[in-house]
């Protein structure tokens, strides 16, 4: 960079100028949530803020205030271990301090502070770069308010992905350079905490990213590179096992999901494909959305007066799940000149990186093998193509910063090339639909860009150029910015918020007149959701603190998935139902099984054994008559294979009253309840059960159950005594990281009715105690406490040497 384009006395100061530049930018981007009106909640098609993220916000500090570490809650679906998914993201830390009423105001402030942190980390890992200061803070600008970023913000999860991207980024060239490897053992340890899958496919990126850069540094020493690696791998391991106490858990449940090891998982459906082909629509968006992430309309959506919902965005997929790679314009134009004023080699390798990068968006086979064939998602390798095209692009600039001049031939030819891409592929589209005035604008964004560049040949004027550049590349972020954020999105305004609706609606009373009345344990089903987003959400137990069936979560428990699966609730094979899981609404005869004691309802509804018991507003309370209680008994048995062998007749009511008649156990299981007689399912006849069989089935299961003197969500005491051997059920999905004390000796555990837990008891009185602990609870949390301490280690010897 020629000094006469920044005093060379602010040089020792860059990195307070770009902090300083880029919080003014975040504060000005996010200004109508930090200071306005508006929560950084959506109602729009960024939903999942209302629907799964805020829920699991405000559940999480609910629960660690009053039971202290989250493990189990019966508020996630039927049951599951929580552990996963809400402790390793540093950055929902603050929000749980704040506690479950005030956080929502908090979320803003911790996306806006991704995105600086983002910014920062970035910057760092550019300055290792041989990058000109300018050019090294328009590159970290340029990632924080890329495509990516903007939207990912909005969903939370994905903005923390690329805050340790380029932490590792960061982590990697200080460990190149200074053989200083904390900051990459730091990152490590926060990917593997937040969510394991990101420290593979991040993980992926840096490795390709650390052979390209050990060409272009032209490193052909293998001593040094074998101890590069060798370190890299050291600093890697001790991330990991400082980060074991959270992430054995994650790993166990993603494991152990439908996602992955049921019959909803991708694999085999998208190997199928072979090398694939990208479809018109797609290609179409993979383009416009370089230009902007608006290209195609944003998030907000329209409501007709049928009551049907109409998005705006009229791209290809969805508006999160839309590749988006925009970086900023000016940079777009730059990339010729990046190759221009490159030689030989580190010219064949950038050419080599880009085609590497830009491969999987037209054959889809090697972006599915990316993501292990998990899914068909861009996701963050959208950032990953980005950061390339930005890496290569930022080589341009720095060149005209440090005195080169623009090739200016090249720049008409980039501008005319950009120029055709921004408008002839849309002529005649019909397969998406651009927003033209944005198209537009784009147009004189990236022309103003081209001529600044273009005056950048003419000394006299290079300082006005830099000038006039830099204000359109800063102007071009905020207005990005705010099309991303726009007013015409459905958001939560502080206002609204503080009112009694959404999640504060009249449910909150309703529920508070049954908490009144009845302290025991039951399931309430909510035949309406009280979340105010366009899509119907499924976690309201979660805010409202009640016990439920549904769930809308990326890994739901396994067990309570079969269950819904082996009843027909749900198909197994379409993953989205494995995700947005509607519980047992719907089947009153499986609300006897799971303890379902009340309705709250606002529609007219077919009341079956329900009876009104009491109204708050247009909300009704329906009681459960045939109510069955948390550990009830059953004296007879069957094997799965004789209750799917069930006639195919009214099948699913035979098999629904066959698990309130008899136990259903794996074949495997049958000899640990020998005890039982056996009940070969005969006498079931779906046209003739009516209330007075059903009351009876109710009566003979209440005969004896559990008497419980305490019920927490990861500790369940109680007492039972029985007449005679039985096999005690308890609706809580199977779990083998349950630990059953009957009398206070270890006891094992069995599935039962499908995803359930039962035991064998014999006859006498029984003191029984369940207690949940996360999967290798112990082990994790010596590896961690371990991995700290040769952190530490490591830390010292490095300093000292």
């Amino acid at each position: 960079m020629s000094s006469s384009l920044i005093p060379q006395k602010w040089l020792p100061h860059k990195t307070y100028i770009f902090l300083g530049l880029t919080t003014i930018l975040l504060l000005l981007a996010f200004s109508a949530f930090l200071f306005g009106p508006d929560l950084f909640l959506f109602k729009d098609i960024g939903s999942d803020t209302l629907n799964v993220f805020y829920p699991q916000l405000h559940h999480v500090a609910d629960y660690l205030q009053k039971e202290g570490l989250p493990t189990w809650s019966f508020q996630q679906g039927m049951g599951q271990n929580i552990l996963p998914l809400s402790l390793g993201d540093p950055f929902q830390w603050p929000l749980y301090l704040l506690g479950p009423k005030q956080l929502a105001y908090g979320i803003a402030w911790m996306e806006a502070l991704k995105l600086l942190l983002a910014a920062f980390f970035f910057f760092r890992f550019l300055g290792y770069r041989q990058l000109a200061p300018l050019a090294q803070m328009a590159g970290g600008l340029a990632f924080a308010f890329s495509g990516f970023l903007l939207i990912g913000a909005g969903w939370y999860v994905f903005s923390t992905q690329a805050v340790f991207m380029a932490l590792c980024l960061w982590g990697f060239e200080r460990l190149l350079a200074k053989q200083k490897g904390e900051t990459f053992g730091l990152s490590v340890f926060f990917l593997a905490l937040n969510m394991p899958v990101d420290l593979y496919i991040i993980g992926l990126f840096v490795g390709v990213y650390s052979v390209f850069r050990l060409l272009e540094l032209g490193e052909k020493d293998k001593k040094a590179i074998i101890q590069l690696y060798l370190w890299l791998m050291i600093w890697g391991a001790v991330g990991l096992l400082m980060s074991s106490v959270l992430l054995i858990s994650t790993i166990d449940q993603i494991l152990n999901s439908p996602r992955v090891g049921g019959e909803s998982a991708f694999f085999a459906q998208l190997m199928q494909e072979g090398l694939g082909s990208t479809q018109k629509a797609e290609a179409l968006t993979i383009l416009g959305r370089l230009f902007s992430p608006n290209f195609f309309f944003g998030a907000a959506y329209e409501q007709l007066p049928n009551g049907q919902n109409v998005l705006a965005y009229k791209g290809w997929n969805n508006y999160l799940e839309a590749p988006s790679l925009y970086i900023a314009l000016p940079l777009l134009l730059l990339l010729p000149q990046a190759l221009f004023f490159q030689k030989g080699k580190q010219r064949y390798l950038s050419l080599a990186a880009l085609i590497l990068l830009l491969l999987p968006l037209f054959i889809p086979f090697f972006r599915y093998s990316i993501w292990l064939y998990a899914g068909n998602y861009y996701r963050i390798y959208s950032l990953f193509v980005a950061t390339g095209l930005l890496l290569l692009a930022l080589k341009g600039l720095s060149k005209l910063l440090q005195g080169a001049k623009p090739n200016i031939w090249l720049l008409i030819f980039s501008l005319v090339f950009w120029a055709a891409l921004l408008y002839v592929p849309f002529l005649s589209a019909k397969e998406v639909e651009v927003d033209q005035p944005l198209q537009n604008l784009l147009f004189i964004f990236l022309l103003g860009s081209a001529l600044a560049i273009a005056a950048l040949a003419v000394e006299k004027y290079r300082l006005q150029a830099f000038g006039f550049l830099a204000l359109l590349f800063l102007a071009e972020l905020i207005f990005s910015a705010k099309q991303v954020y726009s007013s015409d999105r459905q958001m939560i305004s502080k206002e609204e918020w503080s009112k009694n609706i959404g999640y504060q609606d009249e449910s909150m009373t309703a529920l508070a007149k049954i908490e009144a009345q009845d302290s025991g344990f039951y399931r309430i089903e909510k035949m309406y959701s009280s979340s105010p987003a366009m899509h119907n959400g499924l976690n309201d137990a979660k805010v409202q603190n009640f016990k439920g069936s549904s769930s809308y979560h990326s890994f739901n428990q396994k067990n309570y998935i079969r269950f819904l699966a082996k009843t027909a609730v749900i198909d197994p094979q379409d993953e989205n139902q494995t995700r947005w899981a509607p519980g047992i609404r719907q089947r009153p005869l499986l609300q006897v099984l799971a303890s379902s004691k009340y309705w709250l309802a606002k529609e007219p509804l077919n009341p079956f054994f329900y009876v009104l018991q009491d109204s708050v507003g247009a909300v009704k309370i329906w009681k459960n008559s045939m109510f069955l209680p948390l550990g009830f008994t059953y004296d007879t048995k069957c094997s799965e294979k004789q209750w799917e062998a069930l006639p195919k007749d009214n099948q699913s009511i035979r098999q629904q009253m066959a698990l309130l008649k008899t136990l259903v156990l794996a074949q495997e299981d049958l000899g640990a309840f020998t005890a039982l007689q056996d009940n070969p399912l005969n006498n079931l006849n779906p046209q003739a059960y009516g209330p007075n069989e059903l009351g009876q089935d109710v009566a003979n299961r209440s005969r004896q159950v559990v008497r419980w003197s305490k019920l927490g969500q990861k500790q369940l005491q109680g007492e039972i005594a029985l007449e005679q051997p039985a096999a005690l059920f308890l609706s809580i999905p199977f779990d083998p990281n349950w630990q059953l004390l009957v009398n206070g000796e270890a006891q094992p555990i069995y599935r039962a009715q499908l995803g359930f837990m039962a035991l064998p008891l014999p006859a006498g009185q029984h003191q029984i105690e369940l207690q949940f602990s996360p999967p290798y609870w112990q082990p994790a949390l010596l590896g961690s406490l371990l991995g700290f301490l040769i952190f530490g280690g490591l830390l010292f010897w490095q300093r000292k040497r």
